[in-house]
Formats: C-alpha cells, sequence, structure tokens
C-alpha cells in the first residue's frame, strides 16, 4: 500500500487497487494484504511523527526549481511558511533537512530553504514538514510571559538558542529571533531580526556581534552592529532632549559617551521659528526645550524667552534672527544667569543678528560663553576657545585639513603646522625659527701644500659640523630640500703664499650652473698681513635651486710660484634658504 501521503481525507476516494486502498466488491483474498499494508504504513509515520507528508510530492506534482528552492503544484499557504523546518528527499535516499525562508503564491507555491547543508542537485522525490507550524494549535500561543519563581539575585529566566555544532567555526551565525508580518499583498515578510555572529570561537576568547535588522525599502538591513570592539549604527540617531541626551548632558540620566567615531554628521537637536514671548516676563517668556533655538520673530525690543531647567554640562544656544529687535532672555524658575538673582533676565540682551550659548554649571546656574556672530568679525577681546592642540592635531585647524593650523607649544610661544609637523616658531622675545628650512654650517679640513702653480684644490669639509638643520649636507654635497633662493658665506682660510703668486680663482659647482666666487691677487691680499703670505677671504653669495638641486664642490686655483699653498681648518661654509 501508498503511505499516508496518498491516502484522501474522503473516504470513498480511498479506492484504489489493492493493497493500496479499499475498492467496493475486493476480492475476499485481497482483504488480508490491504490491511497489514494500512498497519505499515500507520507505523512508518509514527516511527517519523516529528515529519509529515501533505502529499504535495505525489506524482509530479514537486520539481527543483535551483539549488535551494522546490516549486510545488498548486497553493499551499497553510501549510508552506517562513521559518518552517523541511525535508526533502534529493538523490535517494538522502534527505536534506532546512528552514524555508520565502514563500510565494504568484504561480503555484515556490518554497525558498536555506538548507542546514548542502543544496537539492536532483529531481525531489518526496518533501515533508515539521509537524510544529504557526497553525498547529495543540501549541501554546506565543504571547505568554516566561515566569521564574527563583528568589534569588541570578537572571532568570533564560531563554537559550544554543547552536549545538559539532565543527564551529569564525563568523557562524547562532540563534537568531525573526519578527514577521504580512505586507499588503499577503506574502509573510520578516520586518526584523536579531542576530548574533560568532566573530571568534576560540576556547577563553571568544567573541561575538549582536546585529539588529530591519526591512529598510523592502531589504532586510543591518541598523545595529555590536561587537566586542565597536557598535556601528548605520541610521540617523535622534534623541528627544537632543544630543546632549546622549552625549552626557541636557538630561539628569544621561550618559557620558567616553569616544565615538563618526561618519556621518552629529547634529543638536534644533527649534526654528521660535517667536519671543510678548509679556517682557518671565512667566511670559517663550519656554526652549532643545539646544538650538533660532528666534525669528519679536515684535517689541525687549520680547523674551526662556531656557529649559539647568543640568550640569547642558549647553543651549539663541539665535536671534529678527530683523530688528533685541530679545531679553530669562533662566528657567529659581535658576540664574552669570552670578545674577534667581529667576533675573540677563542683564546682556541679545542684539538682533547675534547669538549667545549658556553653559550650566550645576542644576541651577548659567554661565554665558561668548558667541560672536562671523559676519561681523570679532571685535577686541573677543576669545575663540580652542585649545591648545598639538603639530599633528593642531588647536585651530581646518575641517577639510585637520593637520594644518596653529597650535600652542607653551607660554607665550605658538607654533604653525603643515602636514602635521612644525614650519615656524614664535616666541613673546621675538624669535622666530623655521624648522624645517635648511641652515648648515661646517669647518673644511686641513690640507697642506695643494696649490700655487694652477692646480686646482677641492675644498672638503670634514671638520666640525656647527649645525645641519634638515639633515641637507653630506659627503662634502649639499641638496635644496625645497625650490628657493639660497643664501651662503665661504669662510676661506688659507697660508704659505709668496710673492710669486698672482692669482686666487675660487669656482663653485651646482647642478644649475658653476659660479664664479672670487678672484683676487692673492699676494698682495697678504702681504699687509702678519705673517705675510697667510690670510682669509669671506665671500657670499646667492643660489638659486630647485629641489633636490645640489652644491657639489668649492674649487680653489692658486696661480704662479709652486704648490706650497696650504688649506686651513678655520676655512667655514654656511648655507641658509632665504624666507
Amino acid at each position: 500500500m501508498a503511505d499516508i501521503r496518498s491516502w484522501s481525507t474522503t473516504a470513498a476516494s480511498n479506492n484504489a487497487t489493492p493493497p493500496d486502498g479499499w475498492p467496493e466488491g475486493m476480492a475476499p483474498s485481497t482483504v488480508n494484504n490491504t490491511a497489514r499494508e494500512t498497519h505499515r504504513a500507520i507505523k512508518k509515520q509514527w516511527s517519523q511523527a516529528e515529519w509529515f507528508s501533505h502529499g504535495d510530492d505525489v506524482a509530479t506534482s514537486t520539481i527543483r526549481k535551483d539549488g535551494q528552492t522546490i516549486s510545488l503544484s498548486g497553493t499551499h499557504t497553510a501549510t508552506y511558511h517562513i521559518g518552517r523546518r523541511i525535508r526533502a528527499l534529493d538523490t535517494v535516499p538522502t534527505w536534506l533537512y532546512g528552514t524555508i525562508t520565502d514563500v510565494s503564491f504568484s504561480t503555484g507555491t515556490q518554497v525558498s530553504v536555506a538548507w542546514d547543508t548542502g543544496s537539492l542537485t536532483a529531481t525531489v522525490t518526496a518533501v515533508e514538514l515539521a509537524i510544529l507550524s504557526q497553525t498547529n494549535q495543540s501549541l501554546p500561543q506565543l504571547n505568554k510571559t516566561i515566569t521564574s519563581h527563583d528568589a534569588g539575585a541570578t537572571a532568570a529566566p533564560d531563554l537559550t538558542l544554543f547552536r549545538d555544532s559539532a565543527s564551529p567555526a569564525d563568523a557562524d551565525f547562532g540563534g537568531r529571533v525573526l519578527f514577521d508580518g504580512r505586507d499588503s499583498a499577503g506574502s509573510q515578510v520578516t520586518y526584523g531580526s536579531m542576530d548574533v555572529q560568532f566573530d571568534d570561537v576560540t576556547d577563553a576568547s571568544e567573541d561575538a556581534s549582536l546585529l539588529i535588522k530591519t526591512q529598510t525599502a523592502g531589504t532586510l538591513t543591518t541598523q545595529v552592529d555590536l561587537s566586542s570592539a565597536a557598535m556601528a549604527v548605520t541610521p540617523v540617531i535622534t534623541a528627544s532632549g537632543g544630543m546632549d541626551g546622549i552625549l552626557g548632558a541636557n538630561t539628569p540620566a544621561a550618559g557620558t559617551l567616553t569616544s565615538a567615531t563618526l561618519t556621518g554628521s552629529l547634529y543638536r537637536s534644533f527649534t526654528d521659528n521660535v517667536t519671543a514671548g510678548t509679556t517682557q516676563t518671565q512667566a511670559g517668556a517663550t519656554a526652549l526645550t532643545t539646544d538650538t533655538n533660532r528666534v525669528t520673530v519679536s515684535g517689541t525690543d525687549g520680547d523674551g524667552v526662556a531656557l529649559f531647567t539647568a543640568v550640569a554640562n547642558a549647553r543651549i544656544l539663541v539665535i536671534n534672527d529678527d530683523a530688528a529687535q533685541t530679545i531679553q532672555i530669562w533662566p528657567a524658575s529659581s535658576d540664574t544667569i552669570d552670578g545674577g538673582a534667581a529667576d533675573a533676565v540677563d542683564a546682556n540682551s541679545l542684539a538682533a543678528g547675534n547669538s549667545r550659548e549658556y553653559l550650566a554649571l550645576d542644576a541651577t546656574n548659567w554661565v554665558t560663553v561668548t558667541n560672536p556672530v562671523v559676519a561681523a568679525g570679532l571685535a577686541s577681546g573677543d576669545v575663540i576657545p580652542a585649545d591648545d592642540g598639538a603639530v599633528g592635531a593642531p588647536g585651530l585647524t581646518f575641517k577639510d585639513d585637520t593637520d594644518n593650523g596653529i597650535y600652542r607649544i607653551g607660554a607665550n610661544n605658538i607654533a604653525v603646522a603643515a602636514a602635521g609637523a612644525k614650519v615656524a616658531d614664535f616666541h613673546a622675545g621675538g624669535e622666530i625659527s623655521f624648522p624645517l628650512q635648511p641652515d648648515v654650517m661646517v669647518f673644511g679640513d686641513a690640507q697642506a701644500n695643494v696649490t700655487g702653480a694652477g692646480t686646482a684644490q677641492t675644498l672638503t669639509w670634514g671638520g666640525s659640523e656647527i649645525r645641519d638643520q634638515g639633515s641637507n649636507f653630506a659627503s662634502d654635497v649639499f641638496t635644496a630640500p625645497v625650490t628657493g633662493t639660497y643664501d651662503g658665506l665661504l669662510h676661506f682660510c688659507f697660508s704659505g703664499v709668496t710673492s710669486g703668486m698672482t692669482r686666487c680663482i675660487i669656482n663653485m659647482t651646482t647642478s644649475n650652473r658653476t659660479i664664479p666666487l672670487a678672484r683676487y691677487d692673492i699676494y698682495a691680499t697678504t702681504a699687509r698681513d702678519t705673517p705675510a703670505g697667510q690670510g682669509r677671504l669671506p665671500m657670499a653669495f646667492t643660489m638659486d635651486m630647485d629641489a633636490s638641486d645640489t652644491l657639489t664642490n668649492i674649487i680653489c686655483t692658486i696661480v704662479g710660484g709652486s704648490d706650497v699653498v696650504d688649506i686651513s681648518a678655520s676655512s667655514y661654509l654656511s648655507i641658509t634658504k632665504r624666507v
């Protein structure tokens, strides 16, 4: 006899040829066989009572549409729904087990399944559903309370969703809670869910993420991703008490946000088009409820608004955008402004076109924070409330270039940063330094008997290096770090000049050109020195250099006599960039 799935709920229809049915006038010889087959079919069903075939797979009504989808003929809205467990017989005798994730009834019944392992590969020969379903009235309704009578202090009762995997792996998903409903077409839709993902399953260092999802334009989208390292929130955060309600002020029960990384914009709560109260009293002043308020109507000079009740660290900004009238600002009942009497109006009215910010010192007292109108410029004595900052994050900087700006090093000492590096340093005494500008001073080597008979001698600089700001001088070569004009001084010291020596020629070689520095009657220059034959020649020079241009050598040639002239180690070379 065929299995129960082929039986009919109409008794007269169970009349197939024995032993598959009980037709009228069946031969006595077939009764025993049919009865035995009936017993077999019932026993088979009860031996796997958690699964039941509704007969949807009889004959050729069931086909494999793809690896995750089964197509059934007919519309089966009562039995197939999202979340129900299902199994299908794929390659005999292999059963695939899974959970229904979507059902469409537009053409027959299209059932999408998330299989526990594998996917459909062949023709489906059998489909069975778990007996638990949304329409199974043998189960209690889910809108019930789970109660624990444990009088202890530990958490109870517990609801455990246990993913008992024999091979857990990083990025596996665990238990899931679905919030389903129907859409306008009658289809079952998951409108929200809570999912847990196992980020790290290593023993003793486990990490996980909690994902909260909601439908967004027809797609189930992660809105909150809470992991062990951070929390990512996709939609705009709105706080009824203003953003201070999140950041730690404006509400007595507010928490403190110690660290936040923002990829979008952070907005303060804002009320626009406020009309100032006309009674010009605290009681009649328009009560402000958000932390940014734009007053656009003040019928008469002196009309007013009132701050909300002070909460320590709360801030409130009042903007007077009326065309001409001033407004008065009162505290809330029993509060004060700038040390005045309780309930007293701010001694300074707010002129049209100006704004003012107040800071609550505690639960009673407000103080004014100056907010000059940018369009009118800063007045004498106005203060820009900037932090000191540092070279990598200046106190005064630019929204799109935050490592450029001005920062404070210490008392009466400020600096300018560019690309996170200090480029200028200013002191109260008038000292100004440019730490990235080249500044070189080196002493030369002593060289004996090196010129005098027209021999060209290259000066070398292996003596003491007094300074090399920027490290631009190495191996007797100066390299320009940036394009510009460079000023230099060569102090040439020598001895051993004789009367037969007539000229001293000094040339300097750079990437762009050879620069003549000096042509001297060398003996006439030294004859008046004591002892005769020695002297020093200071020579200033200017170089026009591009970035990476070099000064490669300085050559001295003395004509006449023989090579008896010594070059002194007192010779030195200095180079700076003109600012």
